[in-house]
């Protein structure tokens, strides 16, 4: 994962989870028409994982909003959960402080002094491969459609 998709993660854990109504039927690499060129229509159905690749895919913000537009609930929670599990999310109750924080000195904290993007990035990866702080998580969002 590279540090520009840490940002759009970051922007998506941030983000409030509202709720869309199921598109219909389309393809991960299929673009709407009418939708900005960088944005992926998929298809609800196909869950957190398809909502992941998404939002890896995205260059901004609003891209990444269109991808949780539709996307059913339980994978954006399931998203969510995956990303507070890599990077903390200090709002919630109680607070998780994560694999790789991204405040408070964290290894992911741009703010730290020797902040690192290899360091932050090779964190991400150990915290989500088999075995990893978030394996349960990445798991979960796998599971979840």
């Amino acid at each position: 994962m590279k540090l520009s998709r840490f940002a759009l993660f970051a922007a998506l854990a941030t983000a409030g989870c509202g709720t869309a109504a199921p598109p219909a039927d389309a393809a991960l690499d299929r673009t709407d028409a009418t939708a900005p060129r960088d944005v992926i229509v998929l298809d609800a159905s196909m869950g957190c994982s398809v909502l992941a690749a998404c939002v890896g895919r995205c260059t901004d913000a609003t891209c990444v909003q269109a991808c949780r537009a539709v996307a059913s609930p339980a994978a954006v929670a399931a998203l969510q959960a995956q990303v507070d599990c890599v990077f903390g999310r200090a709002s919630a109750t109680p607070p998780v402080t994560g694999a790789c924080p991204t405040a408070g000195g964290g290894v992911c904290d741009p703010a730290r002094a020797g902040f690192s993007a290899a360091r932050c990035e090779a964190c991400i990866a150990a915290a989500q491969r088999v075995g990893g702080a978030c394996d349960a998580a990445v798991t979960a969002c796998q599971r979840t459609r």
